[in-house]
Formats: structure tokens, sequence, C-alpha cells
């Protein structure tokens, strides 16, 4: 986590709006984010993991053995069955990888299941999680196209499962790494910033939340979650011009923390 200046609102300051947001308190390895190393955030047993986890080619990565798959029951708008995404296990890390369509766009089925999933991750035997995507996006945000075509009704069940989504990220109880993959833009850019660590794959991929060049309103929570990982200034640049970052300027501004070949 990028050290506050002396402009900056303070990152602690910062984690207790987000206290203030959620419903439960924000486990250690956010709370304490300023003043631990990130070898207490982040396992060791993961670096070497990260180091042979190929970002690029990760749609290319064949299923293990030990891989779980997870289908859910769609709603009028999705086919009868709809893979969200994949869950492998390795040497005690559990890699969580996004398979929803073109751009792992977020909605109501993805939320709430990637929800559930991670209720089963906190819960069993893993020492912590990667979180990463197929394709060349790790996650394009929300699915607008399918918000404007559902309805009120499916508006308000999919703005609480996206919030029960982000708060179910930050009060994680394991070590939990974001692996870009691909461009992570809008709500992919909260999923990120969730995250204890993100590291990203170098090249022409880009993050930043782009909420307000589309029209929607910049919710409380992704926003003080964006807050909380960068400086004040920053964050209402990041918000406002809605511009997207490279990996190396998004690591220097505090939104990644890790940039691979």
């Amino acid at each position: 986590m990028r050290s506050p200046t002396a402009t900056s609102m303070s990152p602690s300051s910062s984690f207790s709006s987000l206290s203030s947001i959620v419903a439960s308190p924000l486990p250690p390895t956010l709370t304490n984010a300023t003043s631990a190393p990130m070898a207490t955030m982040v396992p060791s047993m993961v670096w070497p993991f990260l180091k042979r986890f190929d970002l690029v080619d990760a749609s290319n990565n064949a299923a293990k053995s030990s891989s779980i798959s997870l289908t859910t029951r769609s709603s009028s708008m999705l086919s009868a069955m709809s893979m969200m995404f994949s869950c492998e296990r390795e040497e005690g890390v559990a890699v969580l990888r996004l398979e929803h369509g073109k751009v792992n766009a977020m909605d109501l089925p993805l939320c709430e299941a990637l929800t559930k999933q991670l209720g089963v991750l906190a819960a069993d035997s893993c020492e912590a999680v990667v979180l990463t995507g197929a394709g060349n996006s790790f996650c394009a945000g929300v699915d607008l196209v399918r918000l404007a075509k559902g309805g009120p009704e499916y508006v308000k069940h999919f703005l609480l499962a996206m919030d029960t989504l982000f708060h179910t990220l930050l009060t994680f109880p394991k070590p939990m790494v974001a692996a870009l993959n691909g461009h992570a833009l809008a709500g992919g850019c909260i999923i990120a910033a969730c995250c204890d660590h993100v590291v990203m794959a170098d090249g022409q991929r880009r993050v930043g939340v782009t909420e307000l060049a589309v029209g929607v309103p910049f919710p409380m929570l992704p926003l003080e979650i964006v807050r909380a990982r960068v400086t004040e200034r920053d964050g209402r640049d990041l918000a406002y011009s809605a511009r997207t970052l490279l990996p190396a300027e998004a690591m220097v501004m505090g939104l990644v923390d890790q940039v691979v070949p």
C-alpha cells in the first residue's frame, strides 16, 4: 500500500471510513496495511506461485484435475446453465479465475455466485486466494446492457449483490491477491482494489474507474475503496476524469502493487 504524503488522505482514515460503511470490521490485513510489511499481508507461499503464474496466457492454461467449476441456474437473460468461473488448487493457494463471457462483465448471477464461492474459500483449508480472469480482461465492470434491459427490479437486486460482493472481498479473512491478466475497469478495478495485493501484467492493459464516463453514478462504497488505495488527490482525479492507466502509472499511483512481464 502506498504511503500517504503530507497532502494525502491517511490510509488509516480511509479504512476508518470503510469500516463505518461495511457491516463488520475489516480484517487485520486491511486495517494494518499501513504498518505491516507485505510479508505479513501475503504469505511467502504465494510469491513462488505468482512467479510461475502466467498472467498473459492465463486463458490457455489447462484446467487441473483438482479444479472446481461453479455453474448457476440463470435468469431469463442468461442461458439455462452458464459457467461463471473456475477454482483451482495448488500448494494451498486457491486460484479463482473469472470465466464469464468475453470480458468477465459483472451481472447479478456473477456477483451472487462469486460471493458464495468466497464464502466457501473462507471456510476451507486454502491459505490464500489468487483472483484473476480468463481472456484479455480481468473484469470490464458492470454489464450495462443487461442492467438497462433488466428494469428497476433487476437494478435493485444487482446493486445489493454488488455491494455484498465488495463487502465480502473487503472482509475476506485470508490474504487475497488480484492478478490482473488484462483490463480492470470500473467495477473490475474496484474488485482488484479490495484485495491485499494487486499484480498486473505489463503491456497495453489498462485499469481505472470509468463510471462517470458512461454516466453511471459513483456509489459511496466503491469510492471509499478507491480512496483507501490512493491519495485523496489521485482519488478525485481518477473518479472525475474517468481516465484509465497503463500498468506502470497505476503502480506509481498505488492502484497496482507490482507489474510483471
